[in-house]
């Protein structure tokens, strides 16, 4: 239910902007892209999976980032916090290779290397950077908590076994 309002959260705006500027167009590709987060935490792989295709869609057809395009980074960073590392990596790489994509697509003509590299790491690469070390120490996180509770789970019953012990020998 909380993710289905983080979606209806993100989609509300972005449909209304596109409705707005009179691109029912756009309208499909908001939902292809926002529903997915419904399912992000039972699906990673396949919610990252269908959001990343939409995003790659949107840089083919020329269609510029919009409020929508969040969902991305929220998806990038649920694959990193709850799949195992190697596939959150492929993840980040397909993310950065995206961002390349878009910034020589989208980047103003007449730009240095200084301002595309900039461009690039600030508004697009830094980003996903963030979001997947987020999601990446979560994850770590996660297992360190779950390890910690086995070894209490374990010491408890070691000490109530030596407790047992001594009674029957009293």
């Amino acid at each position: 239910m909380v993710d289905g309002v983080l979606a209806a959260a993100l989609a509300i705006p972005a449909l209304a902007v596109a409705a707005a500027a009179g691109g029912f167009g756009l309208v499909p590709l908001t939902l292809a892209l926002v529903i997915p987060l419904v399912f992000r935490r039972d699906h990673p792989v396949a919610a990252f999976a269908i959001g990343v295709t939409v995003g790659a869609l949107q840089v083919l057809l020329g269609i510029h980032v919009n409020e929508a395009d969040v969902v991305i980074l929220i998806l990038l960073y649920t694959l990193a916090a709850y799949c195992r590392r190697r596939v959150s990596v492929a993840g980040l790489a397909a993310c950065l290779a995206g961002s390349v994509i878009a910034v020589v697509r989208w980047a103003p003509s007449g730009l240095t290397l200084m301002h595309w590299i900039m461009i690039g790491s600030v508004m697009f690469a830094g980003s996903s950077l963030v979001a997947w070390v987020l999601g990446d120490s979560m994850r770590y996180r996660r297992g360190y908590y779950t390890a910690l509770e086995d070894r209490a789970a374990r010491l408890e019953r070691r000490s109530e076994e030596r407790r047992v012990g001594k009674e029957c020998r009293s």
